[in-house]
């Protein structure tokens, strides 16, 4: 039996506050087990050359607003990039109805297949969205619409940024 599952071998690794170390990385049921100047291959596995790549936790900033003020696709390429190289890998867009964001109004069921459209290929990130409830008609939409979704939130206000941290680790292609 193997002393880890996964070997992350020679990877730039981001520890915050210590900065970056050329380090392996030594997973076990899903967390981070040890971080060693040299974990041999046969004690893994699953191996993963990180050579040259930055290895860092991955983010999930949860306040986003993508295609406000430009296309879409064009947005979502820029934010995306822009959110990686601060070590976010997940974000949560929020969307709505009405002015900015395509200038549409009308049931999510007819608008939102287009923004999923416009996503899929240019978030170099994961993404999620927020949908804001602008009509009664979208709320009632919402009744047969609800089994794709996975949560509804009908009102929200942020002032700051929420950061939540998750493990194990992504790697990423280092520019």
């Amino acid at each position: 039996m193997s002393t880890y599952d996964v070997a992350i071998k020679d990877g730039l690794v981001i520890i915050p506050g210590a900065g970056a170390v050329t380090l392996d990385i030594g997973i076990r049921d899903g967390r981070i087990s040890c971080l060693s100047d040299e974990i041999p291959a046969s004690e893994a596995e699953s191996v993963i050359n990180a050579s040259g790549r930055a290895v860092f936790p991955g983010a999930i900033d949860s306040h986003f607003h993508v295609g406000i003020y430009r296309p879409l696709a064009r947005d979502a390429q820029s934010e995306s990039a822009a959110a990686v190289t601060g070590g976010v890998t997940t974000i949560i867009n929020y969307f709505r109805t009405g002015s900015h964001y395509l200038s549409k109004t009308g049931p999510y069921q007819a608008i939102f297949p287009e923004v999923l459209g416009l996503s899929h290929q240019d978030f170099i990130t994961d993404y999620a969205y927020h949908l804001a409830i602008m009509t009664s008609e979208q709320l009632m939409g919402l009744k047969c619409w609800s089994k794709s979704l996975a949560s509804v939130r009908s009102s929200t206000t942020c002032s700051t940024r929420t950061w939540i941290w998750l493990g194990p680790v992504y790697v990423t292609a280092s520019t």
